[in-house]
């Protein structure tokens, strides 16, 4: 059997913008929006921490209106700073699973509203 391996929401938007990259594709955020699902400042957030992290982070103006500019984005190269990487991973490894996070939440919601567990 398969096992399925959460990604983050960084690793998601690199394996988008690599396998981009590959084929020569430039991406605007809302298009990053549509792929991923993700908001907009959240994408705009990952791809300044992957910046941060060596990747090379491309950017040009694809549409020049009197309204503004409409910016796309390529990605490329490899992390080459381990220190961000292994902060990153133990950030990450740190953090509590789903359903740690669903205990501490059942629990505080009984403490805060005074549930006790009776047993028959």
């Amino acid at each position: 059997m398969d096992q399925v391996i959460a990604s983050t929401q960084r690793e998601v938007i690199r394996d988008v913008m690599l396998s981009a990259h590959e084929i020569g594709v430039w991406h605007t955020l809302d298009e990053l929006t549509q792929l991923t699902r993700y908001s907009t400042p959240s994408i705009s957030a990952q791809l300044r921490h992957l910046r941060r992290m060596g990747f090379t982070l491309e950017k040009r103006v694809r549409i020049a209106a009197a309204d503004g500019m409409l910016w796309e984005y390529q990605l490329h190269g490899h992390a080459t700073r381990p220190d961000a990487i292994a902060s990153y991973d133990a950030m990450r490894d740190s953090q509590p699973s789903v359903k740690e996070q669903r205990a501490f939440q059942h629990r505080s919601y009984r403490t805060r509203n005074n549930i006790r567990s009776t047993s028959i």
